[in-house]
């Protein structure tokens, strides 16, 4: 049974290379738009200070790295052009950060063509030889923590990021990469717990749409929310620097019901988007029932891919998703998730070589990734490989909160059954599935389960196929824009069937759920007297 590649989405901060952090936007300085004058803050009094006295590079990289993230570009221009001088020897990635600064300051004439973007991608050994280098760098630590991650060593990782912390505690880029990082190793608690004890949250709104998103990650209470609706009420900031404020609270009142403000909201996150608001937007827009994403902002956006493969499958263009996924892989590039939903795209669409591929690709990254492997024991069986596909398949541990995947994995255990000309234990794999699947309330995928049964059935020539298709004829009733119409369509021409239309979009398996909101899980608190004996706890 293949997947579906639908999957909720909350509006955490992206975590990329700074070049591409500051292409972005995202480092910009939050200023209001009636341009009143803003104090200089002690840390950046500080850098230009140490400048003055120790004019190196060192010292010059720390000023334009504070006066990009500060908004004060004007008071690192001397440093910039330090770095980016015939005789510098900065990296090609601290001249383009210099070349970034005088170009946001209007000195443009100034930059040399080289230097415009970097000559050279660093990975971890570069960065660990600057963070020698330079071991007061905050950016030096993360950039190194990030090179990391990619390479999969994320206890080195975490590391690295302990030092940046310890650094630079309320830079921006920094809390924003240190809660991804914690996030991607299953530390929500603590990735949330970062923005809620930095001081500069309640300022910032980048930190501000972080702080919600990551507590609806971690099933807490944003506790900045009212005053974020407080910011975008306001007006002041330009449209860019709320961009993902919008997004996040527009999730929110998405959750709680609200689907009248979320859509307000999600249109002002619309103005100037970030790659990652527009995927959101894109991922909202099913389940608000509207249109909220123009076609232009796809060509207008710095790094669309994430929107534009929900898009395309959304639109049913199944084809088209996995091409669009692999140019999202290559801008979130520690992300499994886009190998997710291409592998399940690319299945739907038929190809199974693609489908293995992009699975194989996403577990090369993280190999034990439940719903990665069902897409590749799902691709290896379709293909015949079904030695290859059990021994993948029996390599999978759950645990007892993966109901949904493990009711996925019996599915395709029937499948390979199936395959094997053992139709008995293949029927039972299936209907246990589809049976489990109505249990939990996830009538889609109760729907699709038994649509690949009848599949397999009439492709093994059994007797009852036909009633088999039937059945699944009525389950697919209510769900006539689900993702596996198409299979549903080629099963019943095969079985000889006037077949059904094959529909021009697809909607989430949580549409109904999403049409009638409910508001988010409150986390269940138990009260502990100290020195109470755990054994004595109740739950």
């Amino acid at each position: 049974m293949n997947p579906t590649g639908w999957q909720s989405r909350r509006l955490v901060p992206r975590w990329r290379s700074l070049i591409d952090t500051l292409q972005s936007g995202e480092l910009g300085s939050p200023k209001r738009e009636d341009k009143s004058p803003m104090s200089t803050s002690a840390d950046m009094l500080t850098r230009l200070e140490r400048w003055r006295l120790t004019p190196n590079l060192v010292r010059a990289a720390e000023v334009v790295e504070g006066a990009i993230v500060g908004g004060r570009e004007r008071e690192g221009l001397e440093a910039a052009r330090h770095l980016l001088s015939e005789n510098s020897t900065a990296t090609p990635l601290i001249k383009a950060q210099a070349a970034s600064l005088l170009v946001r300051a209007g000195r443009d004439d100034e930059v040399p063509e080289q230097y415009r973007l970097p000559t050279a991608i660093l990975g971890a050994s570069d960065w660990r030889r600057m963070s020698r280098l330079n071991p007061n760098d905050p950016i030096a630590w993360v950039e190194l923590a990030f090179a990391q991650t990619v390479k999969g060593h994320t206890g080195a990782a975490k590391r690295s990021m302990t030092v940046a912390l310890h650094l630079a505690p309320d830079n921006r880029h920094v809390l924003r990469s240190a809660s991804r990082l914690f996030l991607h190793t299953g530390e929500k608690d603590r990735a949330h717990d970062l923005l809620l004890r930095s001081p500069s949250t309640r300022t910032d709104p980048w930190l501000l749409a972080a702080e919600i998103a990551l507590a609806e990650v971690a099933e807490r209470d944003p506790r900045f929310f009212k005053h974020a609706l407080r910011v975008l009420d306001d007006g002041g900031l330009p449209p860019h620097q709320i961009t993902e404020l919008a997004g996040a609270t527009a999730t929110r009142e998405l959750l709680d019901g609200s689907r009248k403000k979320a859509k307000r909201m999600f249109m002002q996150s619309m103005v100037a988007p970030t790659g990652s608001s527009l995927a959101q937007a894109e991922w909202a827009t099913p389940r608000l029932g509207a249109e909220i994403v123009l076609a232009s902002r796809f060509r207008s956006t710095i790094e669309p891919y994430e929107a534009e493969s929900f898009h395309l499958y959304r639109e049913a263009r199944f084809s088209e998703v996995p091409s669009a996924c692999q140019k999202w892989a290559e801008v979130d590039p520690f992300s499994i998730r886009p190998f997710e939903f291409g592998s399940a795209a690319a299945g739907h669409a038929g190809n199974i070589e693609k489908a293995e591929e992009l699975a194989r690709l996403g577990l090369a990254r993280r190999p034990n990734s439940p719903l990665l492997v069902n897409c590749l024991a799902y691709a290896l069986a379709s293909l015949g490989r079904l030695d290859e596909a059990e021994l993948v398949i029996k390599k999978l541990k759950l645990s007892d909160e993966d109901k949904p995947l493990a009711l996925l994995t019996a599915a395709n255990k029937g499948l390979i059954e199936f395959r094997r000309g053992n139709f008995d234990q293949g029927r039972a794999l299936y209907h246990e599935a589809s049976e489990g699947f109505i249990r939990i309330g996830q009538r889609v995928s109760s729907a699709h389960a038994r649509v690949y049964l009848a599949r397999e059935a009439v492709i093994a020539g059994l007797p009852d196929a036909k009633k088999l298709v039937s059945e699944a004829q009525d389950a697919m009733k209510s769900f006539p824009n689900s993702e596996a119409a198409g299979v549903l369509r080629s099963v019943e021409i095969a079985a000889n069937l006037k077949p059904s239309q094959v529909p021009t979009y697809v909607t989430p398996p949580d549409i109904e759920v999403a049409t009638r909101p409910a508001p988010l899980q409150r986390p269940q608190i138990k009260w502990v007297t100290p020195g109470w004996p755990p054994t004595r706890l109740q739950n």
